[in-house]
């Protein structure tokens, strides 16, 4: 006796149960595609917002210590400049004065966040800039860091470019509405650039 052949309604519940499985694949696809295009985009503006928040923190600070308050330079008889040493003491108070203005620009941006366009989460170009915003929270996680570097570079000849560079080390949290994303920032800002005539003096960080 052979077997019954499946009724219309069964194999209408197959192709059914087969759409409602390919249906579910595809916004699950969706999702995780979206969550990680939300990561991807938070940690750019999250890393872009920072990034500003330390170049104002420089230039706040830079008005209170020009460049040349920065350095001194020994000079001889003849008036050449034989060795240039910076000042620890300003040096101290410059990273100081970068870390409390960093730190107030991150409480700041700690309360409003950053506001991203539905359209720009979608990934399609058409769409970049357009819709309502969604608001993602933004926390500092841990102390920022900050430390001066000094060094020497050629010119041309008989001329030697003295710059004074400040690494800035931030690390914020994005709160996203599938967890979180870590954003570190790493990097340095020109404090003070100038160029000394002359053999290459020596150059001293102070004690």
């Amino acid at each position: 006796m052979s077997a019954k052949r499946p009724t219309l309604k069964c194999r209408l519940s197959y192709i059914l149960a087969a759409i409602i499985i390919i249906f579910g694949l595809f916004i699950i696809n969706i999702l995780h595609e979206l969550g990680e295009h939300i990561v991807e985009i938070s940690r750019f503006k999250g890393r872009e917002a920072a990034n500003n928040i330390i170049l104002d923190a420089v230039d706040l600070t830079l008005e209170s210590y020009p460049c040349d308050t920065l350095y001194t330079a020994l000079r001889d008889s003849d008036g050449r400049i034989l060795s240039v040493q910076i000042d620890p003491a300003k040096a101290n108070q410059v990273k100081n004065s970068i870390i409390r203005n960093v730190e107030n620009g991150l409480e700041e941006l700690g309360e409003d966040g950053i506001k991203i366009p539905i359209g720009t989460l979608s990934g399609i170009t058409y769409l970049s800039g357009k819709g309502a915003k969604l608001n993602i929270d933004l926390h500092q996680m841990g102390a920022v860091d900050s430390e001066l570097v000094s060094n020497f570079e050629s010119a041309g000849i008989n001329q030697t470019r003295l710059r004074i560079t400040v690494l800035v080390k931030v690390e914020i949290s994005a709160v996203l509405p599938n967890g979180s994303a870590d954003i570190k920032v790493n990097d340095e800002y020109l404090l003070c650039e100038t160029i000394i005539v002359g053999e290459v003096p020596q150059l001293y960080m102070g004690e």
